[in-house]
């Protein structure tokens, strides 16, 4: 029963965060949305949910990727508990700035 209300929460999250693109790429002439427009739209609907979500970010440094590359390895948990939902990302990031 409690899982239940778990997935609840996570619906009512889910269905009630707007987050629209307020971010303009010049350089690839698109909007997008920052992690910080996500979180600002997300926090008051965490404090009346009484739910958090922890973020986590890696940098790891692969021989594999384009030399001067890394990948940067996101992910995003939300609880309550018993049962933390974890989200992973992962990206590979040029340590040069390639637009600019």
């Amino acid at each position: 029963m409690e899982t239940n209300n778990v997935y609840i929460k996570l619906v009512n999250i889910q269905s009630t965060l707007k987050a629209p693109k307020s971010q303009f790429n010049s350089f690839g002439k698109y909007n997008y949305r920052s992690c910080e427009d996500i979180l600002e739209g997300l926090k008051p609907i965490l404090k009346e949910e009484k739910a958090l979500v922890i973020l986590d970010d890696k940098v790891f440094k692969l021989f594999i990727s384009f030399p001067g590359n890394s990948i940067v390895n996101s992910i995003a948990t939300s609880l309550p508990l018993p049962d933390p939902f974890p989200a992973c990302a992962g990206d590979e990031v040029p340590l040069q700035d390639r637009g600019a």
